[in-house]
């Protein structure tokens, strides 16, 4: 370990360090193809160290942590009703920590997109998949997450615009009080609109920019964590020659925007 960390490394330090040097295709598990990834450094020790660190946070640590959240998840069951909170705080440290390690990965992978494949997916199928990704997590806090659109409307995307609607609907039932309703919905003109609505805290004016920056914590406005969520979902719009940004709820809470252009058939944006 010590051939390779000279120094502690901090989270952002961490992911500001991966640059570019090669070229290579990224594909997902079915084996299509998301784009290519771009990668340079100025020093092979940064690289070296960078994918290490990124290495042992994937595998070696990763792993540990949700065998760690599944042990206390059975614990619940046995102990004591004065030691159940100390477990609750146990699971919810590890999903916390287990977030900001897949997040912070998926960050770093997509950063590195250079070039972005698009093909003819339906809008409806894409926002079910963020909906259903985050379905446990909603039903633990009984939250209803509403999606009110419908009918049938192909655009041209990758299939990453899912995660990008999955982490907004993420942080919408995470900061969103218990019983409530998160909507999502679109729109189809000169461009493909999804919103996101809530009740949550809201987001000031002065953070309604820097909230998708990587690492801005916006602390007055009750977000706690990194900011690598919104980062990812800053990155896979802007892949997509697209805007995110949000806007305040009459009722009380966000509406979290997504805005892509409409495209006919398959294509290639390099960026």
């Amino acid at each position: 370990m010590k051939a390779f960390i000279k120094k502690p490394l901090d989270i952002k330090e961490l992911f500001e360090t991966m640059v570019n040097i090669s070229v290579s295709i990224v594909k997902n598990e079915s084996g299509s193809e998301l784009g290519a990834v771009g990668m340079a450094s100025p020093a092979e020790a940064d690289v070296a160290e960078s994918s290490l660190f990124l290495d042992i946070l994937r595998h070696d640590i990763l792993n540990p942590l949700g065998l760690i959240k599944n042990f206390a998840e059975l614990m619940l069951d046995t102990v004591s009703d004065d030691n159940k909170s100390q477990v609750e705080a146990i699971i919810r440290s590890s999903e916390r920590l287990i977030e900001i390690i897949e997040d912070g990965s998926k960050l770093t992978a997509y950063s590195k997109l250079r070039r972005l494949s698009f093909e003819r997916l339906e809008a409806g199928a894409l926002i079910e998949d963020a909906v259903k990704a985050n379905s446990e997590i909603a039903a633990r806090k009984n939250i209803t997450i509403e999606n009110r659109f419908s009918g049938e409307h192909f655009i041209s995307a990758n299939i990453l615009l899912s995660e990008a609607f999955s982490q907004i609907i993420s942080n919408a039932v995470k900061y969103s009080p218990e019983g409530s309703t998160v909507i999502v919905d679109a729109e189809f003109n000169d461009s493909a609109v999804f919103s996101f609505t809530d009740n949550g805290p809201g987001v000031d004016d002065q953070y309604k920019t820097s909230i998708f920056n990587r690492f801005e914590q916006a602390k007055k406005m009750g977000v706690k964590g990194c900011g690598i969520g919104l980062a990812v979902v800053k990155k896979i719009t802007g892949l997509h020659g697209g805007k995110a940004w949000v806007e305040d709820n009459p009722e009380g809470g966000s509406v979290f925007k997504i805005s892509i252009p409409i495209r006919d058939g398959k294509e290639t944006i390099s960026r």
